[in-house]
């Protein structure tokens, strides 16, 4: 593939707030700890050293998850053991358990997880850096999971989903395989992936099992290692912090406060906390805790109900049956892992900026804050034709309409300047109404009237031209919709519309490898790759 770059200020992908935050705006700097540039590891490294680790118990609660994995590589098996060794960090990545890997950006976070790990390793040889991949086997979304989009068709897995994802049954999971087999083919790359995703969810009984080993297959050469947060080892070590959410509710006021300090530097917050950010798990639950009037808690949606004595006492003995939200479980993450970077989505960072606060009262380290790279993939044809038509990478952020109206505008000989004509005609009735005024100023709302009428006939005119120059370039305009289509589909950018399965089919594990090779770490661009 040729790589290209295009700056993210000409594609209008990012927030304002990613903006400022990649640019190292000054009124941003209070919100992070670090600045996101590779020199600022020996800093992060240094600090991340002073706060507390959990090595041996992370170590055998991964030895266990990766127990029943098939076929685990030996750089993964050496990143696992090393993370014993007080020299080893983490670089972390995660997302929910999407099926089939979901959206194409959920590749390209764990690349750039991959990559950002090796080039940490170039600089700073005297460590060791192993990228994670944290499942968010907690999340109930289903909808959000349970469908890819694969040759203009919605590939959906309908299932009566109850509880965390993580815990969802595969079995029903055989008839969806069965439907992609249909649009998939028969070619060799098509049976490799038929057989990767029938070793994951048939020979797995758990959605997190499934996406364990699917992820461990697709990058387990590059030492990939993948941890599930669903244990109550890992949860035992985050009693304190959950015990205070319970009891105080810090993170809604501390985070509160975050929101409204960025809003007033005209930044809009990605997330609104609850007074208590976590959910209650049970078999076929994960609901929220919320406090009653009486100062006890219960869970909505079930007749669940504690006073505050047994609620700790469940607390402190099975701290499994608690799941932190989207505001609490970057804490939890940065409690279990030696962890020095976070690699994430616009979205996900505007949240992590929201919490630094946060980290500080819980004494928790905040880690460096990685824009993950961002993909546009484009077919050789699509770049001849964008070209052919006098239109280069950035126009491909433009809407359909305004490419349509240059297009026209620079290939249309005998041009009507139309604003012209509609500028002569309101000067003419303007005109006429100050000459009118004087012998009888009622006869102004009747000139305005007849104004207005010109100008609608010059509006209907001005459609009918272009209708017909339309009609004229019908071939050409239907060019720039395809193209558009291509980066849009469904309106949707991209890389977070279609799936990996047509690249896989086409060029097999080498479309992986591909994207390692070109996506370069901390590249604050848009990527365009043209096949």
């Amino acid at each position: 593939m040729q790589k290209y770059t295009l700056d993210f200020a000409q594609t209008g992908l990012l927030p304002h707030l990613i903006t400022d935050y990649i640019l190292q705006n000054d009124s941003l700097k209070s919100f992070y700890q670090y600045p996101p540039t590779l020199n600022s590891f020996a800093d992060v490294i240094e600090q991340r050293k002073k706060f507390p680790f959990h090595r041996n118990t992370l170590f055998s609660v991964i030895q266990k998850q990766y127990a029943d994995v098939a076929a685990v590589n030996d750089l993964v098996k050496e990143n696992i053991s090393s993370l014993q060794n007080e020299n080893t960090f983490t670089v972390t990545t995660g997302h929910q358990l999407c099926i089939f890997t979901g959206p194409l950006y959920v590749l390209y976070k764990i690349i750039s997880t991959i990559n950002l790990a090796k080039a940490l390793k170039e600089k700073y040889p005297a460590y060791h850096f192993v990228p994670v991949y944290w499942m968010a086997s907690e999340d109930h979304d289903f909808a959000e999971i349970n469908h890819i989009h694969l040759f203009n068709k919605k590939i959906e897995w309908k299932n009566e989903a109850k509880g965390i994802a993580g815990g969802l049954p595969t079995e029903t999971i055989a008839d969806v395989i069965k439907e992609l087999k249909e649009v998939l083919g028969t070619s060799e790359n098509a049976n490799k992936l038929e057989q990767l995703f029938e070793h994951s969810y048939l020979f797995n009984s758990s959605l997190a099992d499934a996406m364990r080993a699917l992820i461990n297959d697709l990058f387990g050469k590059y030492g990939l290692v993948i941890v599930d947060g669903n244990e109550h080892a890992l949860k035992n070590i985050f009693i304190p912090a959950m015990e205070e959410e319970l009891l105080h509710q810090s993170s809604f006021e501390i985070v509160s406060a975050t929101s409204s300090a960025l809003e007033k530097l005209k930044y809009k917050p990605q997330v609104n906390p609850r007074n208590i950010n976590l959910f209650f798990l049970e078999e076929g639950l994960r609901e929220r805790i919320v406090p009653t009037a009486d100062g006890n808690y219960e869970v909505i949606n079930s007749d669940i109900k504690f006073t505050k004595e047994a609620l700790l006492d469940v607390l402190h003995l099975q701290p499994e049956k608690f799941s932190p939200n989207v505001v609490l479980r970057p804490l939890y993450q940065e409690t279990v892992l030696p962890n020095i970077a976070y690699v994430g989505g616009p979205g996900e960072l505007s949240y992590w900026l929201q919490y630094k606060l946060l980290f500080d009262h819980h004494k928790i380290h905040f880690p460096s804050l990685i824009l993950r790279n961002s993909v546009l993939i484009l077919d050789a044809n699509a770049q001849k034709k964008l070209n052919a038509l006098g239109f280069d990478f950035k126009d491909l952020f433009r809407s359909y309409d305004d490419l349509v109206k240059e297009y026209i505008s620079k290939n249309t000989e005998n041009k009507i300047d139309f604003a012209e004509q509609a500028l002569q005609i309101k000067n003419i009735f303007e005109n006429l109404s100050q000459k009118t005024s004087p012998v009888d100023p009622t006869l102004v709302a009747s000139i305005k009237a007849e104004q207005q009428k010109a100008l609608n006939s010059i509006d209907v005119i001005d459609k009918k031209v272009t209708a017909a120059i339309k009609r004229k370039n019908e071939t050409v305009l239907n060019q720039i919709k395809v193209i558009t289509e291509k980066v849009f589909p469904e309106k949707t950018f991209q890389e977070r519309y279609q799936n990996f399965i047509p690249y896989y089919i086409k060029y097999g594990e080498g479309f992986i490898d591909e994207l390692i090779i070109q996506l370069k770490s901390m590249d604050n661009n848009l990527t365009i790759l043209v096949e």
